[in-house]
């Protein structure tokens, strides 16, 4: 590491930074002194996060319009910044789609889900994480979901769909945790329960349709934690070097539930 890179602060970038906890991840961060780079597609919603900022923190702002699920746009973004390499990768965008059964489902939706979920924590780490290797540095945190973990299918609120993008977004992270190993590139991946955040907002998929949430799941996220709180907590766990991030009050039993039945048929 040179001069220039120790008086030079850590560079994080965000997706879904526009609101909710990746916004809140982006004031924590600035507030901590690392410069950050802010990508979503939501412009409005990344001049409003611009706009709460004080002179010295929206110095060290970057914001990018940019599309996690097509890989050009993360490639763009990579290359922008390819002079500061990345100490904190936060692939946090996410999307919700649960209003009705799954034989119901458009193709669409399931699409829309793995293309933001999944495919989007893919191209964040193709995009980023060749240079935190070759800088020999970096951790990549992967949002997940508590849903992740179990999967809560009652009317209005069927979970399939998000679950099963949430737990391909934990096995992606548990395979790159392996990969990355000796590298100086370390993996974390952050399950939250219930935040109140944007992303049950009825207007997102209309073009599907149909609305993608139910008033059920709305009204259950908008009861949820604080983003602000929950991403002190989350910045605080990755650095001190967790895996496995689990924030947040929900009650967790079905994951204990779930995993029981588990371990029952796997040592039978």
């Amino acid at each position: 590491m040179t001069a220039s890179d120790r008086n030079t602060p850590p560079l994080a970038v965000v997706t879904g930074a526009a609101s909710g906890i990746g916004a809140a991840l982006v004031v924590d961060l600035l507030s901590r002194g690392y410069r950050c780079v802010a990508v979503d597609l939501d412009d409005h919603g990344l001049a409003e996060l611009a706009s709460r900022l004080d002179r010295d923190a929206s110095e060290r702002l970057v914001v990018e319009r940019a599309d996690v699920s097509a890989p050009d746009d993360l490639l763009g973004v990579a290359a922008r910044i390819a002079a500061s390499p990345v100490d904190l990768l936060f692939n946090n965008a996410g999307v919700v789609f649960n209003s009705v059964p799954l034989w119901e489902t458009p193709p669409a939706a399931s699409d829309w889900v793995f293309d933001v979920n999944v495919h989007g924590v893919l191209n964040g780490i193709r995009a980023f994480v060749p240079a935190m290797i070759a800088a020999g540095r970096g951790t990549v945190v992967n949002v997940a979901s508590l849903g992740g973990f179990h999967v809560r299918s009652v009317p209005g609120w069927r979970q399939g769909l998000y679950s099963a993008s949430k737990a391909a977004v934990f096995a992606l992270s548990e395979a790159l945790e392996q990969e990355v190993e000796g590298t100086g590139v370390r993996v974390s991946v952050v399950a939250p329960g219930a935040v109140r955040t944007r992303i049950a907002d009825p207007g997102s998929p209309l073009r599907f349709g149909v609305d993608a949430t139910t008033e059920f799941a709305r009204t259950r996220i908008q009861s949820g934690g604080d983003a602000g709180e929950l991403a002190a907590e989350i910045v605080d766990r990755v650095l001190a070097g967790e895996f496995l991030v689990f924030v947040g009050s929900e009650d967790r039993a079905m994951i204990r539930e779930r995993h029981h039945r588990i371990e029952q048929a796997a040592l039978r």
